[in-house]
Parts: C-alpha cells; sequence; structure tokens
C-alpha cells in the first residue's frame, strides 16, 4: 500500500492505492500523484469522464437578480469566494422575509428557509468574511432582523427551541387561575450562525441529545415542533428556521457519521466548497450608495405594494398620502414614486376633472 499527495493548492488530499503489480502500474498505469479519474457510461458508445480532483465551479447562470447584483458588486473589494457570498445572501433573505412566500410541490407547503454548509481550509476560504460582507446589506434593509433574530451556539434541540419558544402558562397554587410563566418569543425567525459545526457534530453523538432530530424537523417548516422531556417541554408555532455553518473537509469527512448521512439529515444541508477568491489583505470598501441602490427603498416598497393592490383602479396622490397615514411629506412621496418610476415598476396618467381644477394624477402598477 502506498500513500499519494496531491497538493490543490488550499489543501492536500491523501490517496491509498495498492502497490504496484508485476508489469506495470497500479490504477491501469495512471501517473502517480495525479487526480484519479471516474468513467461513467452515458450512453452504449460514449463515455463522460469527471476529474474528482477538480474544484467545484458554479455556473455563472447562479447569479442573476438582487442576489447575483449583490455579489458582483462585492466581489472586487473582498477575498470571500463568490459562492460562500451567494449562499449568505439567500439564506438571509429567506429568514429575513419569513414564513409568508412559498411554494407548494406534492401538496406541502415549502416556504424559504435553507441550511448551507460551507466547506473549506481553516482561516484562507474566508467562510466568515463572507458573512461579514452579506450583513451590511441586511442592516440597511432590515435593522430589526440584524439586531434580534440571529444566533449561534447550537448546543441541544431544547437550545434551538428556546430561542423560538411559544409562551408558557401555568396554574397559579394560591388562586388556581391561570398565570403566564414565560411571555415566549412573538417573532419565530432565527438564523444560526454556526462557525464551529465540527462542535455541533460532536454534540450530535451524545446519547440523549435531540440536536439532529430537531435539526431535521425545523427544515420541514412544521406546523409546530415541540420536545418531548417531561421536566419542561417546549414548544414552538409556525417555526421558521435557519442555518449557515462552517467545517473544514477534513472535520467534515471525520464527523459525519453514515446515520447522518441515511437518515435526512445531511440531505438537509447544501454544502459548498468554498475557498479564498484572491488575494486582497487589507479588503476594500463598496462604494455606500451601491449598496443602498442594492436595499430598495421602504417606502417605494409600500407604494408598490398599495398600487398592486388595488390593480386597474389606481390611487391617486392624496389616496397615497391617506395610505401613509397622512404623517409623510411630498417630497418623500415624490422621491419614491420617482424611484418606482424610473425602475419601470409605476406609471402614471393625468386625468381631467369634470369641473375647474388641475388634473388628477393616477399612479398604476405595472405588471412584471
Amino acid at each position: 500500500m502506498r500513500t499519494t499527495h496531491t497538493d490543490h493548492g488550499d489543501y492536500t488530499e491523501e490517496l491509498w492505492e495498492p502497490d504496484d503489480k508485476p508489469g506495470g502500474k497500479a490504477n491501469g498505469g495512471a501517473t502517480p500523484g495525479a487526480a484519479p479519474k471516474i468513467e461513467t457510461k452515458t450512453g452504449p458508445e460514449t463515455e463522460a469522464k469527471v476529474d474528482v480532483g477538480a474544484w467545484p465551479v458554479l455556473d455563472e447562470a447562479a447569479y442573476h437578480g438582487l442576489a447575483g447584483d449583490v455579489v458582483k458588486t462585492i466581489l472586487p473589494h473582498t477575498e470571500s469566494d463568490p459562492v460562500a457570498m451567494l449562499l449568505q445572501f439567500l439564506v438571509c433573505f429567506g429568514n429575513a422575509v419569513g414564513r409568508q412566500p412559498y411554494c407548494i410541490a406534492d401538496g406541502a407547503e415549502h416556504y424559504p428557509v435553507l441550511y448551507v454548509l460551507l466547506a473549506g481550509p481553516t482561516a484562507k476560504a474566508r467562510k466568515g468574511t463572507s458573512a461579514q460582507r452579506v450583513r451590511p446589506i441586511f442592516k440597511i434593509a432590515a435593522s430589526d432582523w440584524v439586531s434580534n433574530n440571529i444566533a449561534s451556539g447550537i448546543s441541544s434541540g431544547e437550545g434551538i427551541l428556546h430561542a423560538i419558544r411559544d409562551p408558557v402558562f401555568g396554574t397559579d397554587k394560591k388562586t388556581g387561575l391561570e398565570v403566564l410563566v414565560d411571555a415566549g418569543v412573538t417573532d419565530k425567525r432565527v438564523l444560526f450562525d454556526e462557525r464551529e459545526f465540527s462542535s455541533v457534530l460532536d454534540r450530535m453523538r451524545r446519547e440523549g441529545n435531540s440536536v439532529e432530530t430537531i435539526i431535521r424537523e425545523a427544515w420541514d417548516c412544521p406546523i409546530q415542533l415541540r420536545t418531548t422531556t417531561k421536566q419542561s417541554p417546549t414548544k414552538v408555532t409556525g417555526p421558521h428556521v435557519s442555518i449557515t455553518a462552517h467545517v473544514t473537509i477534513e472535520e467534515l469527512r471525520q464527523k459525519l457519521n453514515q446515520t447522518s448521512m441515511a437518515n435526512g439529515f445531511a440531505n438537509r444541508f447544501l454544502f459548498a466548497c468554498v475557498r479564498r477568491s484572491k488575494e486582497l489583505p487589507f479588503g476594500g470598501i463598496p462604494d455606500k450608495d451601491a449598496l443602498n441602490r442594492l436595499s430598495g427603498d421602504p417606502l417605494a416598497d409600500t407604494i408598490l405594494r398599495l398600487l398592486r393592490s388595488v390593480g386597474v383602479n389606481g390611487a391617486s396622490r392624496m389616496d397615497i398620502t391617506n395610505h401613509l397615514g397622512r404623517n409623510t411629506s411630498a417630497d418623500r412621496i415624490d422621491a419614491a414614486l420617482s424611484k418606482l418610476l424610473d425602475a419601470g415598476k409605476a406609471r402614471f396618467d393625468k386625468q381631467k376633472l369634470n369641473g375647474p381644477g388641475r388634473p388628477r394624477e393616477m399612479w398604476f402598477a405595472i405588471s412584471v
């Protein structure tokens, strides 16, 4: 038995191969140190050869829409892997929008929750940097969510549920009346940012630890999630749990056991190989105006929702002012309407009145 070391730049792969057979080399005469090849029959007369040693590269088509714009705006100013930033953005977005949008597949409602596991070398992969680069956009667009809905330190299934627990009621021993023991958490959105996922994998091996079960069940977004402990049962109605986790490739190979790969735990995670995109020791500073443009305009979004709700009837300036509670200045409304107009999301018509006075300005949403 001999060991071959293959240098992939960010990590070294070890291959254990049998010694050379008499009269030739092992592995069918392959050059020692070369990445192994896998031949897959794709038809009666064709073969496709896949280099398993090559670093996987995400297709350019994945960087489309707003998520792609975010990555392309930040990428020149960071060493982070574009794949890592793309997935960090999608996980954050899916958790921030909450349990409102969904698609139906095979009769089940699927909400925008994602579990992502970024695998790469320690430090050199810039796994944590990818989150630090994406989060400022959400600080602009959803500052309350960034402050209140991101957690870390998964240690048990009970701990996961405690972060988004339902209210707990008990009975007052003196009066016999029902009383509130724990107010619980109203907002059921939580994103667990686990920079040391190998520790989570270690805890999963401990007898009686329910972390694997709860992670697996939370991904399905059930109507209710609960623990079955007798002393302190915890219940969550409408959980919305997302996970971004970091691990080295070596740790993942060592600690993700066959049971977790077979019972549905592992296939709930989207695994991504990540590495440093470039050498940029001090990083860069993306243009603030560019980041602001990526985050939209809350006032413009509110007006657009109104225009979409009224449909072909449209909304006048007075309708818009009243909808905003009559406490938004005309200048701010003008600016928001201009953004919608420039973005091609709204249009306006001027309608003549029957009596005297200026024409009335009516605004309509543009269907996409």
